[in-house]
C-alpha cells in the first residue's frame, strides 16, 4: 500500500480574541496535502504559546496539564492512522478527525453508501428528484446487491475493494444473468458511478475505480408507427374488451406524446381550456420522469377517448381519465394487438411517444421547438433525434421510389434530362 504524507500540529486561532485575551487551541491534521481541523476546547494567552513547538511555554501546572493533553491527542492521531493502514481503509484527514471525535458513521460498505444515498433522494422526491429517478437508483441497488451475492457470496463489499474488475464484472452480470441490453446495462453502471463519486467526495476512498472504465451508449433506432399503421390500429375493433381498452390508451398516447407513467396519473385536474379562445382542451402536467412541465392541446381523437371512459368504474374509483393496466401487461397486450393488426413491429407503450413526435407532429410540419415543449424535453437536442429519424425514413422511401421509376427509365437506370437549347438556336 502506498504510504501517505501525514502531519499533526497545534496552533492558536488568531481571528477572534476572547474577552480574557485567550485564543482557542486548534489541532490541524494534514494527509496528502488535505487538511481537517478540530478544536481542543482549551484557550491560551498568545504570549505563553510557543508556535514552533505547538505547545504552551510556561512552568505553571495548568500549562503542563494542557501540554500532556495535546500530546495525548497527538499520539492518538498517529495510532488511528496506523490502524486505518493496517485495516486497509482510506487514510484521510477527515477519517482521523472523525475517529478522534468519536464519530463512527463513516461509510465503508458499497450497499451501505447506496442505502444512505437512496434514503436522502427519497426524502427529496418532488423537490430535487423525480420519483422515477429514485426508483432507478433503487433498481440499480437491487441489481448490485444480487451481483455481490452472486459473485462474492457476501451481503456487502467494502468500498475499498471496488476496482476495475468489480465494475466490468457488474456490467457483464447485467448483460448475461439479468439479460439487460447494452444501453440498459450502461445506465445501471452509470448510476453506480454516482455512488462511487459520492464516496470520493467524502474521502471514504482515495482512488477512482472508474478511472479506466469507458462506457458508451449504442445508437438505437427508435421505432414508431407510420400514418397507415396508426390508422389501421385506431379503426380496428376487437371482440375482446381488454384489447379495445389497451388500443384506446395507446392511441391516446400517440396523439398526446405522454409517457405511460404520466397517463397513469392523468386526472381532470390536468385538463384546462385553451387560452386561444377556441374553447379547446389542453393537458397541463409535469412529467414524472423529469418534473418538466408540458402543455399539450388535445385533438378530437384523444378528447373522444377521454369521453369514452368518463363513466368507467375504474376511472371514477381512482379519479383518473383512463383505465390503465400495469405497464408490463400493457406491453404484452400491445404485442397481441400488433399481431392482429398485421403490424410487424415490437410495440411498447413508449413507441406511442415516438409516434407522436414523428408521424403525428414533425411529419405534419409542426415546428420542432413546439414539439419539444409538448414532449416536455428539457433540451431540444433530444427532440432533434426524431427529426433525424424522419430524414432517414424519407431517404429510404425515396430510394424505393427511385428503384420503381428507374425500372422504366433509360439505359443504366438513369433518367436523362432533356438538353437545354442555346439562345442561338
Amino acid at each position: 500500500m502506498e504510504r501517505s504524507t501525514f502531519n499533526v500540529l497545534f496552533y492558536l486561532k488568531r481571528t477572534k480574541k476572547a474577552e480574557n485575551q485567550e485564543l482557542p487551541v486548534l489541532m490541524r491534521i494534514t494527509v496528502n496535502g488535505r487538511r481537517a481541523e478540530m478544536s481542543m476546547h482549551r484557550g491560551v494567552e498568545p504570549e505563553k504559546w510557543d508556535q514552533s513547538k505547538g505547545r504552551v511555554n510556561s512552568p505553571a501546572p495548568w500549562a503542563r496539564e494542557l501540554n500532556d493533553y495535546l500530546e495525548e491527542k497527538y499520539l492518538k492521531a498517529h495510532k488511528i492512522r496506523k490502524n486505518l493502514e493496517e485495516k486497509d481503509l482510506p487514510v484521510t484527514a477527515i477519517a482521523i478527525r472523525n475517529a478522534l471525535q468519536g464519530i463512527t458513521d463513516e461509510k465503508t460498505g458499497v450497499l451501505e453508501v447506496f442505502d444512505d444515498h437512496n434514503k436522502k433522494c427519497q426524502e427529496l422526491v418532488g423537490k430535487d428528484f423525480a420519483l422515477a429517478t429514485v426508483k432507478r437508483y433503487q433498481t440499480t441497488r437491487k441489481h448490485l446487491k444480487e451481483y455481490i451475492l452472486f459473485k462474492y457470496k457476501e451481503q456487502d463489499v467494502r468500498l475499498k475493494s471496488v476496482n476495475h474488475d468489480f465494475i466490468t464484472g457488474f456490467e457483464h452480470y447485467l448483460k448475461t444473468t439479468r439479460k439487460c441490453n447494452h444501453n440498459t446495462a450502461v445506465k445501471y453502471v452509470r448510476n453506480f458511478r454516482k455512488i462511487i463519486n459520492l464516496a470520493l467526495k467524502n474521502d471514504w476512498i482515495s482512488k477512482d475505480p472508474f478511472r479506466n472504465v469507458h462506457m458508451r451508449m449504442q445508437r438505437v433506432d427508435r421505432d414508431y408507427l407510420t400514418k397507415t399503421e396508426l390508422e389501421i390500429m385506431r379503426l380496428k375493433e376487437f371482440n375482446n374488451e381488454r384489447l379495445n381498452k389497451v388500443r384506446d390508451i395507446f392511441v391516446f398516447c400517440c396523439f398526446t406524446g405522454l409517457a405511460f407513467s404520466d397517463v397513469k396519473r392523468l386526472s381532470r385536474d390536468h385538463l384546462q381550456e385553451s387560452i386561444d379562445g377556441s374553447k379547446g382542451i389542453v393537458i397541463k402536467i409535469n412529467r414524472v420522469k423529469t418534473d418538466t412541465p408540458c402543455r399539450i392541446p388535445l385533438m378530437a381523437i384523444p378528447v373522444a377517448i377521454i369521453n369514452k371512459y368518463k363513466d368507467d368504474l375504474y376511472c371514477q374509483k381512482h379519479d383518473v381519465l383512463l383505465p390503465l393496466p400495469s405497464n408490463q401487461k400493457m406491453n404484452a397486450y400491445l404485442k397481441e394487438i400488433a399481431d392482429r393488426c398485421g403490424i410487424n413491429k415490437n410495440l411498447s407503450t413508449h413507441i406511442a411517444r415516438h409516434t407522436f413526435a414523428t408521424t403525428v407532429t414533425l411529419a405534419n410540419g409542426i415546428p420542432i421547438e413546439i414539439v419539444s415543449k409538448m414532449l416536455g424535453h428539457s433540451n431540444i437536442t433530444t427532440t432533434e433525434i426524431y427529426a433525424k429519424i424522419l430524414n432517414v425514413s424519407i431517404d429510404k422511401e425515396m430510394s424505393k421510389l427511385d428503384d420503381l421509376y428507374s425500372a422504366d427509365s433509360s439505359q443504366d437506370g438513369i433518367i436523362k434530362l432533356p438538353e437545354r437549347k442555346s439562345n442561338g438556336d
